[in-house]
């Protein structure tokens, strides 16, 4: 009997086979574990070679200091710094000029780089940066510098580079016009000037881009502190004090005088203060020229000027002669006192009408001595003797003979104008027998009209008054005194 076989495709069963499932998770979870089992080794193989180092992208300015320690980063960054080029250019405001340019190193406007601390920075801004961009070279790490810098120095540098960026405003001024009697206003001017801010700029384009560094500024106007409107107020209050009434006398008994203070004269005695920080001028009377007033104008019209007199000395503090008779005068007494009362007057708005005391006002003698080096010449007509002196210094003594008394020689303080070789001299008058003629006198130098030093050869009688008024020498003091005298030179004749 033959064997049956049964197919049964539907429950035939099949040979087991591995799922796709199951190979997919692991897939899945394995690259990324490898992947990042990859980049956790880069990072940390980037983290060992980088370590006390600048990361990849590290930058200073334009230079990059990738891989670099802080020893050589310190040596890159000064070595920028000091190639540091800072052009500045300033626009004054002024459409009809160009802008005013200079180039300028960090160190000419009192710059100083600390080159550690910025390596420090850089260091330590890579180790700051996220972990999965920090050894990234495509992502940069700008590092400033670090620098100190004073504002001020800065300006010093800019005003005395730029003046004309740097122009103090002016106050309003107040000043008496003659003309109208009154005060007037010259408005203030406005200035220029560069803002902390500019200076700040400065600084840290410098910080943030070393190297070539371009800056443009713009200089601002600056009002005056105090406004034209105020010092107005301040001329319109002045005007109302000028209307005061000062009148001084010195008595009620006979040859008393009088004076009343004139509007000029009031005017002098005011001020006008203003302080900057307020913004205020105010009107004040000066003590002092108040003062000034009394012992000048005031002193003119009430008391009697004294005659004062000169002093011709040799230098050596030997007054040789008196030009003039000195006298005393008279003078305000209590010119501190009278001076208060004309200040609180006028400060009070309240009229003045003083009688004032006189008190001595003693006359002066103003030395009159030789310079270093002057020729100049004495004649002492007691001692019939002649001096000539360089500067202090007595280089000759000579015997002469002055006028007799009937012919004195005049004592004063004179010059020589006139020099002549040789002459004949005359004079007098026939009538009275004073009638003279000499030919032939040499070596003649006039300093008196007609009065001079020359050579008498008709007389040897030196010691003694013989002339008509000159003074007559022996030959050879006659030479010297010609030949050292020039015109111009001062002659002394005193007794």
């Amino acid at each position: 009997m033959a064997e049956e076989a049964t197919i049964d495709t539907e429950n035939k069963e099949e040979p087991k086979k591995k799922s796709r499932k199951a190979l997919k998770l692991w897939l899945g979870i394995g690259i990324p574990v490898l992947f990042c089992a990859l980049i956790a080794g880069g990072i940390f193989a980037a983290h060992e070679y980088y370590e006390g180092k600048a990361v990849p992208g590290s930058r200073i300015g334009d230079v990059d200091v990738t891989g670099l320690k802080p020893a050589s980063i310190e040596a890159e960054v000064q070595k920028l710094f000091d190639s540091t080029v800072i052009t500045l250019e300033v626009d004054t405001g002024d459409a009809s000029k160009e802008f005013l340019k200079t180039s300028v190193s960090p160190t000419d406007i009192n710059m100083e780089l600390d080159a550690a601390a910025t390596a420090r920075n850089v260091i330590n801004k890579g180790n700051r940066t996220n972990i999965f961009v920090r050894y990234l070279p495509m992502y940069y790490k700008a590092t400033a510098l670090v620098m100190t810098y004073s504002p001020s120095a800065i300006r010093e540098y800019l005003r005395k580079t730029f003046p004309e960026a740097f122009v103090d405003p002016v106050n309003p001024e107040v000043s008496y016009s003659e003309n109208t009697g009154k005060f007037a206003v010259k408005p203030g001017t406005k200035g220029l000037d560069l803002s902390e801010e500019a200076m700040n700029e400065i600084a840290l384009g410098v910080s943030k881009r070393p190297g070539a560094v371009d800056i443009s500024l713009q200089a601002l106007t600056t009002d005056p502190p105090v406004p034209d409107e105020t010092a107005q107020q301040a001329a319109d209050k002045a005007d109302a004090m000028l209307e005061a009434e000062l009148r001084f006398n010195t008595g009620n008994e006979k040859g008393s005088k009088t004076a009343k203070t004139s509007r000029k004269n009031i005017a002098k005695l005011l001020e006008f203060p203003t302080d900057d920080k307020t913004g205020q001028m105010n009107v004040t009377v000066s003590r002092a020229k108040a003062k000034d007033y009394v012992n000048g104008p005031l002193t003119e019209r009430l008391g009697v000027a004294p005659t004062d007199q000169e002093a011709i000395e040799d230098g050596n503090g030997r007054v040789l002669l008196l030009i003039g008779t000195g006298k005393n005068g008279t003078k305000v007494a209590d010119a501190a006192g009278v001076a208060a009362q004309i200040a609180d007057a006028l400060e009070n708005g309240t009229a003045l009408d003083l009688t004032v005391g006189l008190e001595v006002r003693e006359f002066s003698t103003t030395p009159i001595t030789p310079e270093d080096g002057e020729r100049w010449a004495e004649v002492d007509l007691s001692k019939q003797r002649a001096y000539f002196y360089e500067g202090k210094e007595l280089l000759r003594t000579c015997v002469i003979s002055s006028g007799t008394s009937k012919h004195a020689t005049r004592t004063g303080n004179f010059k020589v104008w006139l020099k002549v070789r040789k002459q004949n001299m005359e004079g007098g008058n026939v009538e009275d027998d004073s009638y003279y003629f000499t030919p032939n006198v040499e070596w003649i130098s006039y300093f008196d009209h007609e009065i001079a030093f020359h050579y008498a050869y008709w007389h040897n009688n030196f010691g003694h008054p013989m002339s008509h008024g000159c003074i007559n020498m022996k030959k050879d003091d006659a030479i010297f005194s010609y030949d050292y005298l020039k015109k111009g030179d001062r002659v002394i004749v005193h007794y």
